[in-house]
């Protein structure tokens, strides 16, 4: 990865982590990252499964709760 495309990314994230709200550095980075408007089924599985090995290892980790639910939610939606 070229380093003009790292500083935008990071630049992207730092925004995003600020304000997730923030609509406009949200879609600032779905750009940089190239991403689709819906991701592949072999990709939702694939992160499904990490989800489900860490929400394994730690049944009481809230993030990894609601990590899951997110990508559960996003499978009955339209975005896949």
């Amino acid at each position: 990865m070229n380093s003009a495309l790292r500083q935008q990314i990071q630049s992207a994230c730092d925004a995003v982590y600020r304000d997730p709200d923030d609509t406009g550095a949200v879609e600032r980075l779905r750009g940089l990252l190239g991403a689709q408007p819906a991701i592949s089924h072999a990709n939702w599985r694939r992160l499904v499964k990490l989800a489900c090995d860490k929400l394994y290892d730690s049944p009481e980790d809230q993030d990894s709760r609601d990590l899951l639910l997110v990508l559960l939610t996003a499978r009955g939606s339209a975005t896949l």
